[in-house]
């Protein structure tokens, strides 16, 4: 099966094995050709065994090959962030909070913005808003709208938002969620 990070977007594949269930990240672009490859056939997976524990994102996929057929990830060094660099272009956009993603521990994640946009919160932002964000908030949210990669899977068919300032009740909040 495919993994996805918390908003949406495909970063790896888990599989069943003799060993156990294992998972191994890769970067988005290559979710599509994986996903056509890997789909029904019993594969053999070659990734690396580099992990660092507390880690979310699971060790680098580098080949899946099924009898003569090969699929290669050509690409090394992206243990971490399979999530890669993205290109953006502005966005401001109104609505109201239909869903608010959150940690097991209740941390705020992200925000769903009328059933079709996923707005990404870091830590920060969630402790700095996380009194006044709640379902059925209306809110308007301007910032950079991530452009789809092709060969990219979305597990939602959200737009997905990094935000650079939220106005709720009137009130601005400046955000920097990218490092």
């Amino acid at each position: 099966s495919l993994l996805f990070k918390q908003n949406y977007v495909c970063i790896g594949i888990s599989a069943h094995t003799d060993r156990g269930q294992i998972s191994a990240s890769f970067p988005t672009e290559y979710a599509k050709d994986v996903e056509k490859f890997a789909d029904g056939r019993t594969v053999d997976i070659y990734l690396t065994d580099y992990k660092v524990k507390g880690q979310l994102q699971p060790p680098e996929l580098h080949a899946i090959v099924a009898g003569r057929d090969s699929l290669f990830i050509n690409e090394t060094g992206f243990y971490g962030g399979a999530d890669g660099k993205h290109e953006y272009t502005p966005v401001t956009l109104n609505g109201k909070v239909t869903a608010i993603n959150r940690t097991e521990a209740g941390k705020i994640l992200g925000l769903i913005i009328d059933n079709h946009t996923f707005v990404e919160i870091d830590a920060n932002t969630a402790r700095q808003l996380g009194n006044v964000l709640r379902r059925g908030k209306l809110l308007e949210v301007t910032g950079d709208q991530r452009v789809k990669k092709d060969g990219e899977i979305y597990s939602k068919d959200y737009k997905i938002v990094m935000p650079g300032q939220i106005k709720i009740d009137g009130k601005v909040f400046l955000i920097n969620t990218r490092p």
